[in-house]
């Protein structure tokens, strides 16, 4: 081991770092490349609704179902657009469109 002239300015370089990564000094060089559990659980969560495909307008399409509800003149054709479109049987709507137009089929009113 030898002792050079620089070893009381190397151990006092050393121990000022030291104290400095335990009071935290330079963390925010490197935060925003660390990575953590918790940055990938936000991204994860900001990254879902974005991935949800884009839809045609609903209420257009909706609103143009409802008028071939309507149109209809046996209860069978009301039938077959109720099961054709499952995508909108969950839409109070839809549903009160088809039992509406469906009874008043049924009743003989047209």
């Amino acid at each position: 081991m030898s002792i050079t002239d620089e070893a009381f300015k190397m151990a006092y370089t050393d121990a000022i770092s030291n104290a400095a990564k335990a009071l935290g000094c330079g963390a925010d060089i490197w935060f925003d490349k660390d990575r953590t559990k918790y940055d990938l659980q936000q991204e994860r969560a900001q990254a879902a609704p974005q991935s949800a495909p884009a839809q045609p307008d609903n209420d257009m399409v909706l609103l143009q179902l409802i008028a071939k509800i309507n149109a209809c003149k046996t209860a069978d054709e009301v039938t077959a657009i109720w099961n054709s479109n499952p995508t909108y049987k969950s839409d109070v709507r839809f549903k009160d469109a088809v039992a509406t137009r469906g009874k008043a089929l049924k009743g003989g009113a047209a």
